[in-house]
C-alpha cells in the first residue's frame, strides 16, 4: 500500500482541474463539430442556382435570397472560425492541466519513495542495533561462565 503524504489532497485537486480541462475541451469539440456541421450547410444553399427561367422579379427575388444565403454561410463560417479558436484555446489548457498534474504526481511518487526508503533504513537500522544487543547480550553471558 503507498503512503499517505501531504501531497494527496493536492494531487487530488490538480486531478480533477484536469478532468474539468478535460470536459471543456470535449465540449469545445463538440461545438467545432457542430458549428463546422452548420457552416458546411450553409454553403451547400448558398452554393444551389434557385433562377429560373421567369420574370424579373423571380430574378431578383433569388438573387436576394442568394445573397442572403451568401452572408449566412460567411456568418456560419465566421462562427466556425471561433469555435475552432475555441477549441485550441481549450486543447491548450487540458494539455496545460495534464502537465501540471502529471508533475504533481511525480513530485508525490518520488515523496512517498522517499518516505519508503527512510521506514526502510529505519527499520534496518533498529534491527542492526537489536542484532548488536542480542550480540552483547551473548558475549557478555559467555563471559560469565554459562
Amino acid at each position: 500500500m503507498a503512503q499517505k503524504t501531504r501531497l494527496e489532497r493536492l494531487v487530488e485537486l490538480r486531478e480533477r482541474q484536469e478532468e474539468a480541462a478535460r470536459r471543456v475541451f470535449g465540449e469545445a469539440r463538440r461545438r467545432t463539430a457542430q458549428a463546422q456541421r452548420a457552416a458546411d450547410e450553409a454553403r451547400r444553399r448558398a452554393a444551389c442556382e434557385e433562377r429560373v427561367p421567369g420574370p424579373a422579379a423571380d430574378w431578383a427575388a433569388a438573387d436576394a435570397a442568394r445573397t442572403r444565403a451568401l452572408a449566412a454561410a460567411a456568418r456560419a463560417a465566421a462562427e466556425a472560425d471561433k469555435a475552432r479558436a475555441a477549441e485550441r484555446e481549450a486543447e491548450c489548457a487540458a494539455e496545460a492541466a495534464r502537465r501540471r498534474a502529471q508533475a504533481l504526481r511525480n513530485v508525490a511518487e518520488t515523496r512517498r519513495a522517499e518516505l519508503v526508503r527512510a521506514t526502510v533504513a529505519a527499520e534496518r537500522r533498529a534491527m542492526d542495533e537489536l542484532a548488536s544487543v542480542r550480540a552483547a547480550t551473548r558475549v557478555w553471558n559467555g563471559s560469565r561462565g554459562r
